[in-house]
């Protein structure tokens, strides 16, 4: 390709919502002027991002010259975050509600479907038609006889077909994703995808696309391909779940009373071992708490600050009581374990190496 015909074809940029990065390795022969393109490889060691990726008319894929991109030689493990990354920032979509149970994101419609429930037309602002199955793009009117749309200068496109509309992301009241099964939960960021085995697993990105081997998932607009992730000419390897976590709750601890405070600071006091981490903990004007508690700062029955000992290390404090690490305080005096989280990564290196792994 000559650099006349690179500077042509750069003149095609695809529109903002349409510009994907591609994950290729890129080889630059100087000679010819030319760049040969081609899917990134899992036993690559380089990678070439290019921001810029443009195509001519016929469809065949170029890139813009050399000195508009960002060329950047990365170890594998250093790619794989890379990918990771990118794949995640760029297919981030936020949504819109169509009723209180459905959404389409923000660069779609909501239109009813023949069932009288709500489906998304893969467009901004569009132009629902009567059939209830098709959309145009705002500014044109629905033709279904001729299965087109036509504008005011009386040109035409083709109709455009709705799909169902997601359901909405239950949460809870601490942003974690609530699964279908309402027995088990992900942290926020990620996607509830069913396993074989019938429970749910969490997937390490937002609206993910789960896989029908029930095993793996791609990131939001990627359709899952074998072992990787495809998205019209990109391709990046599938992500791998992780383990939900089950909601279970149990019962808060009580403070500790101040009969039960003064008879621990005592033992405290009395130990002779200098070495042992036994010295009692401030809390507030005057008082302490035994070794190896938590001073929690409440209200008292009339609304009036007081401090309590919860007989736990590193507890979270509750209006009344308090909860284990890694916990959060829910109605009714109960401590509800925080939604587990795994490192993302693309596959496996060792399946034994993180005990969440599914």
């Amino acid at each position: 390709m000559l650099p006349s015909q690179i500077n042509q074809n750069s003149k095609h940029i695809t529109k903002k919502n349409d510009v994907r990065i591609f994950f290729c390795i890129l080889y630059f022969n100087i000679k010819y002027f030319s760049f040969h393109t081609f899917i990134a490889e899992l036993d690559q060691t380089i990678i070439i991002i290019d921001r810029q990726v443009v195509s001519d008319k016929i469809g065949v894929l170029s890139v813009c010259p050399l000195h508009s991109s960002f060329s950047f030689i990365f170890s594998i493990k250093i790619m794989r975050l890379i990918l990771l990354f990118l794949a995640v920032f760029l297919c981030r979509v936020t949504a819109h509600q169509c009723d209180a149970e459905t959404e389409c994101s923000d660069d779609e419609t909501c239109c009813k479907l023949g069932d009288n429930t709500w489906g998304c037309c893969p467009m901004p602002n569009a132009v629902c038609c009567d059939d209830r199955s098709h959309c145009c793009p705002t500014g044109t009117t629905c033709d279904p006889q001729g299965a087109r749309c036509i504008g005011a200068d009386e040109k035409h496109v083709p109709m455009k077909k709705k799909k169902p509309a997601r359901k909405t992301v239950e949460r809870n009241q601490f942003n974690e994703v609530v699964c279908p099964d309402k027995a088990s939960k992900c942290p926020d960021g990620s996607t509830c995808c069913l396993l074989e085995q019938g429970s749910y697993g969490c997937c390490p990105v937002p609206n993910a696309v789960c896989c029908a081997d029930m095993l793996h998932c791609c990131p939001n607009g990627f359709t899952c391909h074998g072992q990787f992730c495809s998205q019209n000419f990109a391709m990046i390897p599938h992500l791998r779940k992780f383990a939900s976590t089950s909601i279970h709750r149990k019962p808060a601890v009580e403070f500790l009373s101040e009969e039960e405070e003064d008879d621990d600071d005592e033992e405290s006091t009395s130990s002779e071992d200098p070495e042992s981490d036994v010295d009692p903990i401030a809390c507030g004007v005057g008082k302490t708490c035994p070794a190896k508690t938590t001073c929690c700062n409440v209200r008292g029955k009339n609304g009036e600050p007081k401090t309590m000992c919860c007989p736990l290390s590193n507890a979270i404090c509750c209006e009344n009581t308090c909860c284990p690490a890694g916990y959060h305080c829910v109605d009714g005096g109960k401590c509800e374990k925080h939604a587990k989280t795994m490192r993302t990564r693309f596959w496996n290196v060792k399946d034994d190496e993180d005990e969440d792994q599914i």
